[in-house]
């Protein structure tokens, strides 16, 4: 004999699938289909995340960009570029932030304790891997 379900086990069911929908980073991880403009940054007080944040979880953080993108700080310890992914685009929504003279805003998220992935609107999101503290720049 088959029985039927009521719809109102199955609509509870059917909006959590909705809801969970996802989209994968380049680094494997899942997180929200997009993340809000990431806003101005404020030089005299950048957006840095905190210093043990959560694996997977989005952080604003405003990327020193003055002497490239090479290495970055995060988590109270520094980050090499390990890949730009341009074949994937940003989850960040907003126009195109173009990288700055002093800080690039955007989002960093702790992948792994080896991987951290920086986006922002309309450029490709960058994966860091732990580094070396860089040499100063002009």
């Amino acid at each position: 004999m088959r029985t039927r379900r009521s719809p109102a086990v199955a609509l509870p069911l059917l909006a959590a699938l909705l809801l969970a929908g996802c989209s994968v980073l380049p680094n494997g991880s899942s997180d929200s289909p997009s993340l809000s403009a990431p806003g101005d940054p404020d030089p005299d007080n950048p957006r840095t995340g905190p210093k043990h944040p959560k694996t997977g979880q989005w952080y604003r953080y405003d990327m020193y960009t003055h002497c490239g993108i090479e290495t970055v700080r995060f988590a109270g310890r520094w980050w090499k570029v390990s890949a730009i992914h341009t074949d994937i685009d940003s989850d960040v929504a907003g126009g195109r932030v173009d990288w700055s003279y002093d800080y690039t805003p955007g989002y960093m998220q702790l992948s792994s304790d080896g991987t951290v992935v920086f986006q922002t609107a309309g450029q490709p999101p960058i994966t860091f891997v732990p580094g070396d503290e860089p040499a100063g720049c002009a």
